[in-house]
């Protein structure tokens, strides 16, 4: 096991694994903050991939939802699809000990095993397909998924149209048929926050947000403009938040399905009725979607539900009820 990587320590790192040919190695980032520049990305996943082609298995630990997306935005890049990330470095060496995988497990726990995940590289063919998805999508839908071409380059073509797209979407169908659409929505916030995406993390809480004030007229505890801060605080202080934000009597059911949601994360966690069985099926999900949209350069605040992302006015006047609250709160 080694401590955080820096630029300056990555050759003393590349060093120490060949001096001591573990069979696994784990990268333990702890709870410390680990934001790195794109060069810092791409040295470490070079580093990262010369460890997988030497036949090591290897992991991340954090304790920060931040730190644990760079931790896949690194083995992503370095086309180590089977790369484990964990909240504790003995999470991570477990799973690394069980031969757990990063994507191909929840693949195939969702009935899609025989896609072949890879980082693929940018075509013709996968932007062709890209734009046709994006351009169904959003005549669908309404909805915008900057991703797409992530999605296919790493799922490939005939996964994405084939096994994976039908999967995804039983998952999500049958999240929103026990829960209903805002539950759903404040649930898979909680389950990207903590992936630690800033794409669907405040995107899916700005979707429970809008459809929380269309049927109300009041704003939630919970901003979206925050998240992104939330995933650079440890889990725990996470956790903490959302049970400060959501102290009232009504918020009490809400808090018990994000901090079982949040329990059921660890694999090891059992799986107890129909509830369970629909969250663990989001997080898998999730997990496949989030290792391609943490891909993302840049996060727009997107509305990711049918109804509200066709709601222009619906988002005004959210928008414009939220921005006055925050002007008071810091008044």
């Amino acid at each position: 096991m080694l401590g955080p990587p820096r630029t300056e320590c990555l050759e003393h790192i590349a060093k120490e694994v060949a001096r001591h040919r573990p069979t696994h190695l784990v990268i333990d980032l702890g709870p410390w903050p680990f934001t790195p520049d794109p060069g810092m990305l791409t040295a470490l996943s070079e580093v990262h991939r010369g460890w997988v082609i030497r036949g090591f298995k290897v992991g991340y630990s954090a304790t920060r939802p931040a730190s644990r997306g760079a931790a896949v935005v690194v083995m992503h890049r370095a086309d180590d699809m089977d790369g484990i990330v964990a909240a504790t470095a003995e999470q991570a060496m477990d799973a690394l000990r069980k031969g757990l995988r990063r994507v191909p497990d929840p693949l195939t726990r969702l009935g899609a095993g025989k896609v072949q995940p890879k980082n693929r590289p940018s075509t013709l063919a996968t932007q062709v397909v890209t734009q046709g998805i994006t351009w169904i999508t959003k005549a669908r839908t309404g909805m915008e998924s900057p991703f797409a071409e992530h999605l296919v380059r790493t799922y490939g073509i005939t996964g994405v149209a084939g096994a994976l797209g039908p999967a995804l979407e039983g998952a999500i169908g049958r999240l929103e048929a026990t829960l209903g659409p805002f539950e759903s929505q404040l649930v898979l916030s909680v389950i990207a926050t903590f992936n630690g995406c800033s794409f669907c993390g405040p995107g899916h809480l700005y979707t429970a947000n809008l459809l929380y004030f269309e049927e109300t007229g009041e704003l939630l505890p919970l901003d979206e403009e925050a998240v992104t801060t939330w995933t650079q605080q440890v889990d725990h202080a996470i956790l903490d938040t959302y049970r400060e934000r959501l102290t009232d009597r009504q918020w009490h059911p809400v808090l018990d399905l994000i901090e079982r949601a949040y329990a059921l994360r660890d694999p090891d966690e059992p799986v107890e009725g129909e509830l369970d069985r629909v969250l663990r099926e989001a997080i898998d999900a999730w997990a496949l979607i989030n290792e391609c949209s943490l891909q993302l350069a840049e996060n727009p605040l997107v509305p990711m539900h049918p109804r509200v992302a066709r709601a222009r006015r619906l988002q005004a006047a959210y928008r414009e009820a939220r921005e006055a609250h925050r002007e008071r709160r810091a008044a």
